[in-house]
């Protein structure tokens, strides 16, 4: 009887959801890792998620302190619940509410929709979430060049631009790596795909 149980309380994982762990946390360590995974496993790499998105935050949400300390705090509370639950549904649970409140934290602040109908809780304007921050993509010049050189990865760009070397050359030999010069360049030789960038 306890080990129909326990066959039970499996979680069934995919390629894909492989594939997103060995991104974030090297192919090394997950390679093989989808299946059926007990409580246990499947606490460990939600743990890890969460670790690796409180990394993540850390080194990338600039200019926010409290902002991102509140993201970090949510993630080692994501941790901390996580180690108290015992079944593949209740981390499961567990694990989405966490991540739905760090990525509503992500946009700016949670909804307040507690109170409303739900006519008007799907109004637009109870879904602007900038009151308190307002989430802005800035880009440097250094990470346009690297939006270019991810272009030469991709099959529909292949023939119409030099390789990721002779960028890298042009960028280093001819442009002295001046980022601003070099997409200066990029513009006047490919105008739709420098627009399609910006």
């Amino acid at each position: 009887m306890i080990l129909a149980r326990l066959a039970e309380d499996l979680v069934t994982t995919d390629l894909d959801f492989e594939h997103m762990l060995s991104m974030l946390l090297s192919k090394e360590r997950f390679h093989g890792a989808s299946g059926h995974l007990p409580p246990s496993a499947w606490r460990g790499q939600l743990k890890d998620i969460f670790r690796a998105v409180k990394r993540a935050a850390h080194r990338s949400i600039q200019g926010d302190q409290r902002h991102r300390a509140a993201i970090e705090a949510r993630c080692e509370l994501a941790i901390e619940d996580l180690g108290k639950c015992r079944t593949t549904d209740k981390l499961s649970v567990t694990a989405i509410r966490h991540l739905t409140r760090i990525v509503f934290l992500l946009m700016g602040e949670w909804p307040r929709n507690w109170d409303k109908t739900a006519g008007a809780a799907s109004h637009p304007s109870n879904w602007r979430l900038d009151r308190l921050r307002s989430l802005h993509y800035l880009r440097t010049p250094a990470q346009l060049f690297q939006e270019v050189l991810d272009l030469t990865e991709r099959p529909e760009y292949e023939k119409q631009l030099p390789t990721k070397g002779d960028l890298w050359n042009r960028l280093s030999r001819i442009h002295k790596g001046d980022y601003e010069e070099f997409l200066h360049w990029f513009k006047q030789q490919y105008p739709s795909l420098y627009l399609a960038l910006v």
